[in-house]
């Protein structure tokens, strides 16, 4: 635990997200809402970035693959931070950053299906994937992926979210 002493709350220090978030769901869920909105946007959005590229460069095969989306779900499952993705995606859109992260990480199917189950992922959670946030400097999630030649990524859009 680390904590801010002006105030004295204390919170789960961030992982680093590149070697492992699965981490965080391992803490309780009181931790999880005792951090601050900062904090808990920062785990929201490198948690994310950290499934993407998971899904596009894991060379565990598929249930590696189903390991990094499940443990993306489990930290989305704690309403507050599932709150924050919400919120957070209205300021800088998550789906931009998606489809950013896996057209670094990789090209082909792999990042399609891997931007794919992301954007399916928050968008069962209630993240509005088709806006632009207000910071996004008029990039739009339809106009990147547009940039970004997937079939399937165009697809998520246009498929109902599961009820």
């Amino acid at each position: 635990m680390s904590g801010d002493a002006a105030s004295g709350a204390a919170y789960p220090v961030l992982p680093d997200f590149t070697r492992d978030f699965s981490t965080v769901c391992h803490w309780r869920p009181d931790e999880v809402a005792s951090l601050p909105v900062p904090a808990a946007a920062t785990l929201v959005k490198g948690c994310v970035e950290a499934a993407a590229i998971a899904l596009v460069t894991t060379a565990g095969g598929r249930p590696a693959r189903e390991e990094a989306a499940g443990t993306l779900r489990r930290l989305i499952d704690f309403p507050s931070l599932r709150e924050v993705a919400i919120k957070s995606s209205c300021l800088t859109s998550l789906t931009v950053r998606v489809i950013g992260v896996v057209s670094k990480a990789g090209g082909g199917r792999r990042a399609d299906a891997a931007a794919s189950a992301i954007l399916r992922l928050l968008r069962e959670a209630g993240v509005d994937i088709t806006r632009a946030g207000t910071l996004d400097g008029g990039t739009t999630p339809l106009s990147a992926a547009v940039l970004t030649p997937s079939l399937g990524l165009r697809r998520c859009w246009w498929t109902p979210a599961r009820t």
